[in-house]
């Protein structure tokens, strides 16, 4: 199973429960050793989705696409993580999405992707792999994940 995600937009329709609206960046990842591998993992291994959301950029998200990068996480947090990467663009990726008739784009320029792959047990009690993706861009000199908003109608 894959999935590939403006961040929110994880091929998913449903929606999870809000999370809190007053969560702020954390000063540990401010720091001049930005890393968003590290981070990402570190917040994984700790379940955080409050962390987790401290590496995107989450500008003008709406309430919907802001439940729905709450739950996939969440249920990406439900799984081991096997691996974490960056990997560029190929060059063919689509970076827009058509969401209940609007047209959606990344709010970051995005020059890679961040690339998970988890590690779950199946209903048949078997293991089974998954991956993740989020598009990354750079927002003041760091790797962020970058969150979807509608995009602007041409005039």
């Amino acid at each position: 199973m894959r999935s590939i995600a403006l961040a929110g937009l994880v091929l998913c329709l449903g929606c999870g429960s809000g999370y809190g609206s007053g969560d702020k960046q954390l000063s540990s990842y401010a720091t001049s050793k930005w890393s968003l591998l590290s981070a990402y993992e570190r917040a994984h291994k700790e379940k955080n989705v409050g962390h987790a959301l401290a590496l995107v950029n989450l500008g003008r998200i709406d309430s919907t696409t802001r439940d729905v990068l709450i739950k996939s996480m969440s249920e990406d947090f439900e799984k081991e993580l096997v691996s974490a990467k960056l990997v560029p663009l190929d060059g063919h990726e689509p970076v827009e999405v058509v969401v209940n008739e609007r047209r959606m784009v990344p709010n970051l320029k995005v020059d890679k992707r961040l690339q998970l792959e988890f590690r779950s047990q199946g209903a048949d009690g078997k293991p089974q792999t998954s991956t993740t993706e989020y598009y990354v861009g750079t927002l003041n000199g760091r790797d962020m994940i970058a969150s979807a908003e509608a995009a602007a109608e041409p005039r």
